[in-house]
């Protein structure tokens, strides 16, 4: 009848373990985001692609833009040079050559 008793309570005991909280992890290293600031400027075709808009440069993987002063549109399918600032990964096109 012992062997049952501490069998039981040394099965609860690991149970119960198991469901106590846990202190978060803290991390090791801080995590560094590149920042982009300042003026950029890209050369490539804009396309349209559902609604939005992207830069296409040679050898490079399409470039989200957008603009609150230029009219994207009206430059579709052309190869142009931008210059603008980004948010986030988008470049907010403020000039378009």
């Amino acid at each position: 009848m012992n062997y049952f008793l501490l069998t039981s309570f040394i099965c609860l005991t690991m149970v119960t373990a198991g469901c106590q909280a846990q202190s978060p992890a803290t991390p090791t290293q801080p995590v560094v985001l590149e920042e982009k600031q300042g003026e950029t400027t890209k050369t490539g075709v804009i396309i349209e692609n559902n609604g939005q808009f992207l830069l296409q440069a040679a050898g490079a993987a399409p470039l989200g833009i957008d603009s609150y002063s230029v009219e994207l549109k009206d430059y579709t399918g052309q190869t142009v040079t931008v210059t603008g600032q980004y948010s986030g990964d988008t470049l907010f096109v403020g000039q378009i050559e």
